[in-house]
C-alpha cells in the first residue's frame, strides 16, 4: 500500500481507492497519532484532538445558523478550515497555524467589537447560548492542548501558535455572541 502525504500529514490509502470507514484498530482503546505512534485513546493528545473536533462541529452548527449574518458565515468557514490545520499540527507536528492566523481573528474581533457598547459587567452565557457553548468548548480544547504541551511535547514551541489561536478564537466567540445578541444579559449578583 502506498503512503500519501495529504493535508500535510500521512494517510495510508491510495486516494483513488475506496476504503472502509471502520478499521477495527481502535476496538481495544488504541489509536495512531503520527507525532506519538500507537497510543491509548485516553492520552492527552487524543483528548485534545477530540476537543478540537468537537469545537469544529460547534462552529459548523454556528455556520449553519448564522450564515446570513453579515459575512459571519464566511469567517466561520475559515475557522473550520483552520481548526483542521490546527489538529494536523497537534497530531503531526507540522507548523500550520501562524501568527497571521491569530491576527486575522483579532481583526474580526475588532470589526465586531467596534459596533458594540462597552462591557460594564459580567454577562450570562445566554442569548445566544450556542455561541457561548462553542466558546466554552474552545476554552476546553485550549486547556487540553496546554496539558499535552506541558506533559508530552518534545518540540519546543510546537504548540505555541495553536494555544494562542484557540485563546483568540474564544475571545472572538465571546464578541460574536455579544454582536449577534445585541442585548447583553448582565449577571445579577443578588439573583441566587
Amino acid at each position: 500500500m502506498e503512503i500519501h502525504v495529504f493535508m500535510k500529514c500521512v494517510t495510508f490509502a491510495p486516494l483513488t481507492m475506496k476504503t472502509k470507514v471502520y478499521t477495527k484498530g481502535g476496538d481495544k482503546g488504541k489509536t495512531v497519532v503520527p507525532l506519538k505512534g500507537t497510543i491509548a485513546k485516553s492520552e492527552n493528545v487524543v483528548q485534545a484532538l477530540g476537543d478540537v473536533d468537537e469545537l469544529n462541529c460547534h462552529i459548523g452548527l454556528l455556520r449553519e445558523k448564522y450564515s446570513d449574518e453579515m459575512q459571519v458565515g464566511d469567517f466561520l468557514a475559515k475557522l473550520q478550515n483552520a481548526l483542521f490545520a490546527l489538529g494536523s499540527q497537534v497530531s503531526c507536528g507540522i507548523n500550520n497555524i501562524k501568527e497571521e492566523n491569530v491576527l486575522t481573528i483579532e481583526a474580526e474581533i475588532d470589526k465586531l467589537d467596534e459596533q458594540l457598547p462597552p462591557l460594564s459587567d459580567f454577562i450570562l452565557p445566554v442569548n445566544p447560548a450556542d455561541i457561548h457553548l462553542a466558546r466554552a468548548v474552545c476554552r476546553r480544547a485550549e486547556r487540553r492542548i496546554i496539558a499535552f504541551n506541558n506533559s508530552d511535547v518534545k518540540q519546543v514551541g510546537l504548540l505555541e501558535m495553536p494555544i494562542k489561536y484557540l485563546n483568540r478564537l474564544s475571545d472572538y466567540l465571546f464578541v460574536l455572541a455579544r454582536y449577534i445578541s445585541k442585548n447583553d444579559i448582565i449577571w445579577d449578583k443578588n439573583g441566587y
